[in-house]
């Protein structure tokens, strides 16, 4: 007896059709929790870390010092992170107007915890080194131990380099 190739064609093709269909839902389901996690540290971000920040910056421009939020809470891109960034920023130098840029600070969010993270100089979106992650309500330390480290920082690079950056 002769195979039957229809047969078999038609058996691969609605079995391949089967895990697409799998495949899709699998992708689909995966796109969805990962939206919801991103959309979840967004408002963490919002509700637990922006409050904490602004007060830090009230505080530290009551000492004459600039300070720059950078919020990276885009909906609905969830292939990043949601983040802030915290930088202090120097005095204008007069020859050309450059100014200092503190190693920020930054706080992402997964939607049940957050991460503190410092960066180097240069540093743009992504932190160099992990300060700590805490839920929600151990944040405080967390975010005291940051900023108390960019206003070490800050004030340690201006007195090293104040003359050689004409400051």
């Amino acid at each position: 007896m002769a195979p039957n190739f229809d047969h078999l064609a038609a058996k691969a093709k609605a079995e391949f059709e089967k895990k697409a269909a799998e495949d899709a839902r699998a992708s689909a389901e995966r796109h969805a929790a990962r939206l919801k996690a991103h959309e979840a540290g967004i408002a963490q971000l919002q509700s637990d870390v922006l409050p904490m920040l602004n007060e830090a910056v009230t505080a530290i421009r009551g000492t004459g010092v600039e300070v720059r939020i950078v919020n990276r809470l885009k909906h609905g891109d969830y292939l990043d992170k949601p983040s802030i960034k915290f930088q202090l920023l120097g005095p204008l130098r007069a020859s050309d107007g450059w100014r200092y840029e503190s190693k920020p600070a930054f706080f992402e969010s997964d939607g049940e915890t957050i991460t503190v993270g410092r960066g180097n100089f240069g540093a743009v979106n992504r932190p160099d080194t992990a300060v700590g992650t805490a839920p929600p309500e151990k944040l405080a330390q967390l975010v005291e131990k940051a900023i108390e480290g960019v206003l070490s920082d800050y004030y340690s690079d201006l007195r090293e380099h104040s003359m050689t950056w004409g400051l």
